[in-house]
């Protein structure tokens, strides 16, 4: 794993954006954000069929995908962040845990048990901060993100649906979040609040 300032990101997740943003949204511009990196960050990037792609088990410096994400998302306004973190991890989600692995994680996991596995899911993405779910009520849980070196306020976002994402495979309805704290805007951790009826 290479050393980076803000720790380091797993290829899985930012891979399956990159084929879906070159897809489905604009390679131009996907390409544009790539070739504007650093040198030693664009040559840990691999080119398939003209579009980048990351190694998905691989470990990334978070500087990497932080640069592409700050390329791509130059000059949105606030509703269009807010949207394409909303579709980044609502087809990142469908895509990473589909067929049988999504039907198993239907049966097995209950939000209790979510809450209580949380931090051995963050490790599985991150190599920096500390994921907790606290079960505030029946139908609310407090998702709190600490010492996290590698924080992007589009991977926040991105964090955050993809929260509600699992929420609804889990047979919760009408699940909405609300972000508390974010340490994009200077708090001490990010804290998000997810409930249900």
């Amino acid at each position: 794993m290479l050393e980076a300032e803000l720790g380091n990101i797993r290829g899985a997740a930012v891979d399956e954006f990159l084929a879906w943003y070159a897809r489905d949204r604009d390679a131009k511009r996907l390409a544009s954000a790539v070739h504007a990196l650093p040198r030693e960050l664009s040559e840990r990037v691999r080119w398939d069929a003209g579009a980048p792609r990351l190694i998905p088990f691989a470990w990334y410096p978070c500087e990497l995908v932080h640069g592409i994400f700050d390329g791509l998302l130059a000059g949105l306004d606030d509703a269009a962040r807010q949207q394409l973190s909303r579709d980044t991890a609502d087809h990142v989600m469908n895509a990473t845990l589909h067929g049988v692995y999504k039907a198993m994680f239907k049966v097995v996991v209950t939000p209790a048990l979510l809450a209580k596995i949380s931090p051995r899911l963050w490790r599985l993405y991150y190599d920096t901060g500390d994921s907790t779910i606290e079960i505030e009520a029946d139908n609310a849980h407090r998702a709190t993100l600490s010492g996290w070196k590698g924080h992007h306020p589009f991977l926040c976002q991105v964090n955050r649906f993809s929260g509600e994402w699992i929420y609804r495979q889990l047979k919760c309805q009408r699940v909405r979040s609300e972000q508390l704290a974010c340490a994009g805007r200077g708090d001490a951790s990010c804290v998000i609040v997810t409930s249900w009826s």
